[in-house]
């Protein structure tokens, strides 16, 4: 455990903010020793050379043991997943090094590299899960974001399932990106889907809208006199 005066004092010493790790995460606070974060802090930043900007946008990385950290990036350093890509997740960093690389070689002979690079935070998450996420049948290209945003707790897979068994997506499959079936909820989309904004203004109920918007939200929309002057914006 750390306080906030003690973790500002240690993260100017490495010119990061503490202000925006506490913010993307308090857990820091919770979870953090400072001499932990300080050894982390300095391999990030004076042997690896991690930019600030990627260290407050990852917060979780710093309480958790710099050798870990190390024994992953010594192995990712000798696949072919450039370092760039681990840069801009580093929480991949802290995963338990064994699963890391069984999860690594898993993703590499299934999906390949180009699927690595597009979807690296999936380095974080079980192996079990990927599989689980497989065992639904869903297209391919949706199965690591979604498992990714399981890992994340954005959903679970009784969620996933509930999505594709309804009656919405055997209508609608187009509307059931990974991004909607990671953030959405059935009895939401069954609510837009059936609603009569649906009916009249299909055109405004895109895969981001059934992932992120709420019904209540579209009906003000629509209804407002913004809407009526100028639908061409909406």
């Amino acid at each position: 455990m750390i306080n906030e005066y003690t973790l500002k004092m240690l993260c100017e010493k490495y010119q990061v903010s503490s202000a925006k790790l506490v913010n993307k995460n308090n857990n820091i606070l919770d979870k953090g020793e400072y001499l932990e974060i300080d050894k982390t802090l300095d391999y990030l930043v004076n042997e690896l050379k991690i930019s600030s900007a990627k260290i407050e946008k990852c917060p979780s990385i710093l309480y958790y043991n710099v050798n870990v950290i190390k024994t992953n990036v010594k192995f990712l350093k000798s696949t072919n997943l450039p370092f760039t890509y681990v840069e801009k997740c580093l929480h991949i960093l802290s995963a338990e090094p064994e699963e890391l690389k069984k999860v690594y070689e898993y993703v590499l002979k299934k999906y390949g590299l180009r699927a690595l690079k597009k979807t690296t935070s999936i380095l974080a998450c079980p192996q079990s899960i990927i599989e689980d996420v497989e065992k639904l049948n869903i297209n391919v290209n949706n199965v690591l974001s979604l498992a990714t945003s399981i890992n994340f707790n954005y959903t679970n897979i009784e969620e996933i399932k509930k999505l594709i068994k309804s009656e919405e997506y055997k209508l609608h499959p187009e509307l059931f990106t990974s991004e909607t079936l990671s953030r959405a909820n059935i009895e939401e989309i069954k609510g837009m889907i059936n609603s009569e904004e649906y009916k009249s203004h299909p055109e405004l109920f895109t895969s981001q809208t059934l992932a992120h918007a709420k019904i209540d939200e579209i009906k003000g929309m629509i209804n407002s006199e913004e809407y009526k002057s100028h639908p061409e914006l909406f």
